[in-house]
């Protein structure tokens, strides 16, 4: 028990309230007089009852008074307790419920066999003297009928009569009716909290058992534990602080669900979700998560605030789905075997800021599929499996800012990729844009665009001020087998690459090549700046695509360091007239190879050579081929 100034509790008050006769710890203090700790530990204006105490021998038995009276408690579980919840313990009063240090309450309230399941757009569900009062909340598991598993959930009912109420979920376009004699459904009441639960003990939660909170409810320093979950249902402004759930199957179930605050959470091993939020909105999550199967789960829920960090998750860390907008992630990943982040399903409008995704061990660190608008800034990626950032299915509309990515260990850093979506239609990948990205790629390029194996379009995507870093890859791959049409991508504004860029031999054929477009592209080492007339000078250490612009361009060749081959873009890409020179400047031996990319020729063979200062070489496109015309 609570010691004060040294003492001991040592009276019993009675405090009389209509025909209720109350038995109340006090505490006697140094002056010999009762009173009860400040106000800063118990409720203004409500009854202090230590479970346990004469007169109140089981929390049950508390509670069930409580509700009796309609008056609001202050209950403490001493230390070293252990109650257990074995009934339907909904407190119609506001109970502020403490679990002192080593104290333990076991919610373990069987569950019932479903009696009936009506088909109806609000499910009615018969259980004969239910004792439940309109807004308590059930949970429904169990249930293996087809169509009827929707129900395995936690409902908020309406009251109907004593044996029946009925449960927010539509079931009247359901084929078959429920089959209570075959079906192995049940049915089972919550503890809920309508005040507030605090301390340093331990909620242990048996099978198939939730404990719900009301609208407004608080929790702080709680334990939980045990085969069971926090359930908020059609409840508003609940706000938890600092609680720990250790083994548990999940953490907090968020349905309908708005303007609450979970701050500062701990998950361990749980076995399923940590947060888990269906159609709940404008909440506010943090904490962090070890081991989870996923740790954030946002199913069609917007305008939420994320502040986790996520480790080992063995499926996702945080996963988005099925219509979840607006919502705000800040947050870190860390060895995931899937995905690390991934929207799936037209999530729009989300904004990941500043987050880190480091190991995905099967797929990609960020994956956007078939969702749109969606903005990534400042997010950082390692050690992918796949793709570092991947936007695919249909993904249109996204931005990469600033994003880096580091170590990739399969195709792509950035990949923007036509893959077929659902029924096998052609998807598009258009309006995407990278700006101020950085990578060294995967095993195939840095960035791709494109397709290598489905169809679809890829299309006026936008690579702005981004590097490559790779020299024994394609820094750029724009790429469409099959039917892929990759056609108006603008590669823009100084984006600096290692080595060169990469087409497939079909990438410009007929109307898929003459709209993508290259201003400004440089390689690594970059060019000089222009010198009027379109002059550039160029020197060894790299290869490079010349004529990149789309203007036509004169290159001043320095092979003083060494001699150095250029690339020049097939004739194809550059397009029927476009015009190239080159001029060797230097007074060295050191030759200039001028090579075509994709296996195009200058004159019918696959490159010229410079080899004396002042050697000029200038070149023309037919349309396929390059023609020395000087």
């Amino acid at each position: 028990m609570k010691r004060y100034c040294g003492i001991s509790r040592l009276i019993i008050i009675l405090v009389s309230l209509g025909a209720l006769t109350w038995a109340q710890s006090g505490v006697l203090g140094q002056s010999g007089q009762n009173y009860l700790p400040p106000k800063r530990h118990s409720p203004a204006n409500k009854i202090k009852i230590t479970v346990g105490d004469s007169g109140y021998l089981t929390l049950a038995a508390a509670v069930g008074t409580l509700n009796a009276a309609g008056t609001d408690c202050w209950l403490i579980i001493p230390k070293g307790s252990n109650e257990t919840i074995s009934a339907k313990l909904t407190a119609n009063s506001n109970i502020f419920l403490e679990i002192e240090k080593d104290a333990i309450i076991t919610q373990n309230i069987t569950p019932a066999a479903i009696a009936g399941l009506s088909r109806d757009e609000a499910c009615v569900v018969t259980w004969t003297n239910h004792g439940l009062a309109t807004g308590d909340v059930i949970l429904i598991s169990g249930i293996a009928q087809p169509e009827w598993i929707a129900l395995n959930d936690v409902h908020a009912i309406t009251y109907i009569d004593t044996n029946s109420f009925s449960v927010p979920v539509n079931t009247s376009g359901y084929t078959s009716a429920y089959n209570p004699g075959t079906d192995p459904g049940s049915y089972n009441s919550t503890f809920r909290i309508n005040g507030s639960l605090k301390g340093e003990g331990t909620v242990a939660f048996a099978t198939n058992n939730v404990m719900s909170l009301g609208s407004g409810s608080k929790l702080k320093d709680v334990n939980f534990t045990g085969i069971g979950y926090v359930a908020l249902c059609s409840v508003s402004k609940v706000r938890s602080d600092n609680c720990y759930f250790n083994g548990i199957d999940n953490g907090y179930r968020l349905k309908s669900t708005t303007g609450s605050q979970l701050i500062n959470q701990r998950f361990d091993n749980v076995k399923n979700i940590a947060f888990n939020l269906y159609q709940s909105n404008n909440n506010m999550l943090s904490g962090t998560a070890d081991s989870p199967s996923i740790g954030a789960y946002l199913e069609g829920s917007s305008y939420n605030d994320i502040k986790m960090q996520v480790s080992n998750a063995t499926q996702n860390a945080y996963y988005l789905h099925n219509g979840s907008n607006y919502n705000r992630l800040e947050c870190y990943a860390y060895n995931s075997h899937n995905y690390n982040f991934s929207l799936q399903t037209n999530c729009n409008y989300n904004r990941l800021i500043s987050c880190v995704a480091n190991t995905a061990n099967v797929d990609e660190n960020y994956n956007i599929y078939n969702s749109h608008y969606n903005t990534f800034i400042g997010c950082l990626g390692y050690n992918a499996k796949l793709n570092c950032f991947e936007s695919a299915g249909g993904s249109c509309n996204n931005s990469f800012i600033a994003c880096e990515s580091w170590g990739t260990q399969g195709h792509y850093g950035f990949a923007l990729i036509a893959e077929v979506d659902g029924g096998g239609a052609g998807a598009a990948c258009n309006g995407n844009s990278l700006v101020a990205c950085k990578t060294d790629g995967g095993s195939i390029a840095d960035y791709f665009i494109g397709s290598a194996t489905y169809s679809g379009f890829c299309a006026n995507n936008s690579v702005i001020g981004c590097y490559g870093f790779s020299k024994t890859k394609p820094n750029l791959m724009l790429r469409n087998d099959i039917n892929t049409n990759t056609i108006g991508n603008y590669l823009y504004n100084k984006s600096s690459f290692a080595d060169a860029f990469s087409v497939s031999p079909d990438s410009f054929a007929g109307r898929r090549n003459t709209s993508n477009i290259f201003p400004n592209l440089s390689p690594v080492p970059p060019f000089t700046d222009v010198i009027g007339g379109g002059y550039r000078e160029v020197t060894n250490g790299g290869s490079g695509y010349a004529g990149s612009t789309l203007t036509d361009g004169h290159f001043g060749c320095n092979a003083a360091k060494g001699g150095f081959g250029i690339k020049v873009l097939s004739g194809a890409h550059a397009g029927t007239g476009r015009e190239l020179g080159f001029t060797k400047i230097d007074s060295s031996v050191n030759a200039v190879t001028i090579q075509v990319e994709g296996g195009g020729t200058i004159n019918g063979h696959p490159a010229a050579v410079l080899t004396k200062q002042w050697d000029t070489l200038t070149i023309k496109s037919d349309g396929t081929n390059w023609i020395r015309i000087k």
